[in-house]
C-alpha cells in the first residue's frame, strides 16, 4: 500500500511540477508579447502623428480660448433670450388684462359707449344696447426717453 501511495504522489508531483512550469513558459512569453506590442504602438504613434510644434500648440490655444468666448457669448444670448420671452409674456398678460379694464392697449385707449350716443337705437334680445368701443390716441413717450429705453434694450 505503501508502494502504490508513493507511486500515485510521485505521479502527481510530476504532472503538478509540467503544469507549473508550463504556467511559468506562459507568463515569461506573455511578458516578451506585452514588450514588443508596446514597442510597434510606440513606433506606430510616433510615425502617425509627431509631437506637435509650438505654432501648433499656440494655435490649439487660440482655439480653445475662441471656443470659451463662444461658450460664455451663448450662455449669455440664452439669458436674454429668456428674458425677452418673460417680458414679452408678461407685456401680452398686461395688453389682455387692459383690454379686459377698457383702458390702453398698444397705444389706443379702448373707451365704452353705448350705442345710443351714436343714435343707433337697436336693442339685443336681452333688451341692453349694444356698447360700441371707439379708439382715442395715446400720449406716447418722448424720443429722449425711447432712446435711454433702446440703448439699455441694446446693451442687453
Amino acid at each position: 500500500m505503501d508502494k502504490a501511495n508513493e507511486r500515485i504522489k510521485a505521479s502527481i508531483q510530476k504532472k503538478i511540477q509540467a503544469q507549473v512550469t508550463r504556467q511559468e513558459n506562459q507568463a515569461e512569453l506573455h511578458k516578451k508579447l506585452m514588450t514588443r506590442v508596446d514597442e510597434l504602438l510606440r513606433k506606430l504613434t510616433e510615425a502617425r502623428g509627431p509631437e506637435l510644434s509650438s505654432a501648433e500648440k499656440a494655435w490649439a490655444l487660440e482655439v480653445a480660448k475662441s471656443e470659451r468666448v463662444v461658450r460664455t457669448f451663448d450662455e449669455r444670448r440664452h439669458k436674454v433670450q429668456t428674458q425677452y420671452e418673460i417680458l414679452k409674456r408678461r407685456m401680452l398678460e398686461m395688453q389682455s388684462s387692459l383690454i379686459g379694464n377698457g383702458n390702453e392697449v398698444s397705444g389706443v385707449v379702448i373707451k365704452k359707449q353705448s350705442v345710443a350716443g351714436v343714435g343707433e337705437r337697436s336693442t339685443s334680445r336681452s333688451g341692453h344696447q349694444p356698447v360700441v368701443y371707439e379708439r382715442q390716441p395715446v400720449r406716447r413717450y418722448g424720443t429722449s426717453q425711447l432712446q435711454t429705453v433702446e440703448s439699455a434694450l441694446s446693451v442687453e
